[in-house]
């Protein structure tokens, strides 16, 4: 209703009613269209006593302090990659070592083992309501540490009693055995999705965006040094009949709950509450709204769309690639194992590149894209060498595959982070979590599919191998021009104008309902309108222009922009400083 320039000049917010309800809620610029000279011509203010409220506003206010940015150092870094080092440590016993004994120890079927294993995956839904509540229900005054620490509790002992519950198979493969399993490993998923999915969050609201290439590069570096942690922790207390493996995974379980605690104690400031009495009645949204509303945003169905594809066909060889090894290049165990040892290497470099300062200046989109363009070269090497059946390709493509996945995960970890409203943040994190868990598992149970179906195509098992890289690597090419789309500033813009204002209109990110209060009456000018205190120092104000409420007197020669600066400089020319 007031003049548009004036508005988006001094004001913070924009809030647009109707019927007295709110409609759309956002930043000036977001919400505002630049007005041409007409438009301001047209949409000059009325209401002289507005201006004059704004001018008086303006005049007696302090200005508002620097937002506090926090560079968190590498000491802290290092800490808080605590957490991922537990999740690392905690995967290769789960994955690697537990599924070994059950198959070859204790003769369970490979395919109960791998189907019960993989069954904590059916708790990563379940990660996107954890993060909504973690944005919307603090508990003790904080948001993220007590839903992390809860779930490394989860964690832990769900570790701690995975060879007890899943060697029940060992004595027969039984409904009620499976269930008590696959029951075990849900728990164990949620915590694990959980807390990740919260911790993520965490790191969003600790890191400055220019820091969260680095961030993700230390954090995922960690997760590395975790599996070789979880390999030298087995080495160190396994025996060789695994009769001990009850103390390895103990051992594992504390320490999943020890480390975390360590990584994210004291990272979090308590939330301020205001107290009741000032706060209004709030409803708080519903995580079907929440999700629909991020759902209609472009920009997160495009990026959600991208995590998708893009983890399916990086991760669609990790079921199949040692087997690759073994059926077409005759490696030994030995040597096949080396496959994850040398893509460790490569992801570690990778990781360190991504993770340096000229990434974050040249963006971490490019980042990704280069590292997606190079997979896509890695696994045209590994066809030409599934094809061709000749291991020294094999190697160096292997070795290179392991460098883009450093890079792609570093940069994808910091768009993940960028991509995110402050006030939901955990909830975008439970939805990218959500993205990266469905393609994992999916590439998980489809790689070995579509080899079978290739090798009964080609009548070759080299053909099958040979089929399943060259989908890896169209499907990437096919994700380039998704990720070329997806563009963090758009989605900032979406978060503020798009659909989603009703979901995000309080600070901690609540829908404030406020009650209908008493009208008071309209000042017929700003003789009637409260007055602010004077300071003693102040010297007298000029006699404010005071117009009747429904006149409509025609413009004066000078132009409203012009107006509302002369007088705002003899308001403040009037103040104490």
């Amino acid at each position: 209703e007031h003049d548009a320039w004036l508005v988006k000049n001094l004001a913070d917010e924009v809030i647009f009613m109707e019927d007295g309800r709110i409609v759309a809620q956002g930043t000036p610029r977001a919400v505002l269209k630049a007005p041409s000279r007409a438009q301001t011509r047209i949409q000059s203010p009325h209401d002289e006593r507005f201006r004059e409220a704004l001018a008086r506003v303006a005049a007696d206010a302090t200005p508002a302090p620097p937002l506090p940015r926090r560079t968190l150092s590498k000491w802290t870094l290092m800490r808080l990659g605590l957490r991922e080092l537990s999740a690392g440590m905690a995967s290769v016993l789960i994955l690697g070592v537990l599924s070994r004994v059950l198959h070859d120890e204790l003769g369970v079927s490979l395919g109960v083992v791998t189907a019960v294993l993989a069954s904590y995956n059916l708790a990563a839904p379940i990660a996107v309501a954890i993060g909504h509540r973690s944005d919307h229900r603090p508990i003790f005054g904080r948001r993220r540490t007590p839903y992390i620490v809860a779930g490394a509790v989860i964690t832990g002992l769900a570790v701690a009693a995975a060879p007890h519950v899943a060697g029940r198979l060992s004595h027969g493969v039984t409904p009620a055995s499976v269930v008590l399993s696959v029951l075990l490993f849900v728990a164990m998923g949620i915590g694990m999705y959980g807390a990740g999915t919260v911790f993520f969050a965490l790191l969003s609201d600790l890191s400055a965006p220019s820091e969260r290439g680095h961030t993700a590069s230390v954090v995922y570096l960690e997760l590395m040094i975790g599996v070789l942690f979880g390999v030298a922790l087995t080495g160190a207390i396994l025996k060789e009949n695994a009769t001990n493996i009850g103390t390895l995974f103990g051992v594992a379980g504390v320490l999943v709950v020890l480390l975390t605690i360590i990584a994210v104690w004291g990272q979090e400031k308590r939330a301020t509450v205001a107290e009741p009495a000032e706060r209004p009645v709030e409803r708080r949204p519903s995580l079907r709204d929440a999700v629909r509303e991020i759902a209609a945003m472009p920009q997160a169905r495009l990026f959600f769309l991208f995590m998708v594809g893009s983890t399916f066909f990086v991760f669609l060889q990790q079921a199949i690639l040692t087997s690759f090894g073994a059926d077409v290049l005759h490696l030994s165990v030995r040597a096949t194992s080396s496959f994850s040892a040398i893509l460790t290497i490569g992801t570690i470099a990778g990781m360190t590149v991504a993770g340096r300062p000229f990434a974050e200046q040249v963006g971490h989109r490019r980042v990704a894209v280069v590292g997606i363009g190079f997979s896509v070269i890695a696994f045209a090497g590994l066809a030409a060498a599934a094809a061709t059946k000749s291991a020294p390709p094999a190697w160096l493509s292997i070795l290179f595959l392991g460098f883009t996945s450093g890079l792609f995960n570093v940069s994808s970890l910091a768009l993940m982070l960028g991509m995110a409203d402050r006030r939901r943040t955990a909830l975008f994190m439970g939805l990218w979590t959500l993205a990266h868990a469905l393609a994992d598992g999916s590439a998980t149970a489809g790689g070995g599919s579509i080899f079978e179906i290739f090798r009964h195509v080609f009548g070759s098992v080299p053909g099958g191998y040979a089929s399943v890289f060259a989908i890896e690597a169209a499907g990437l090419a096919l994700c380039i021009p998704l990720l070329r789309r997806v563009d963090t500033g758009s989605f900032a813009s979406q978060i503020d104008a798009g659909s989603g204002f009703t979901a995000a209109l309080a600070e901690a990110g609540a829908i404030a309902t406020i009650e209908p209060a008493t009208p008071e009456p309209v000042a017929e000018s700003v003789e009637e309108m409260p007055q602010p205190k004077k300071p003693k120092a102040a010297t007298k104000r000029p006699a404010p222009v005071t117009r009747a409420r429904t006149s409509r007197a025609a413009p004066a020669s000078r132009s409203s922009r012009q107006r509302s600066a002369a007088k705002t400089r003899r308001t403040r020319s009037g103040a104490a400083p």
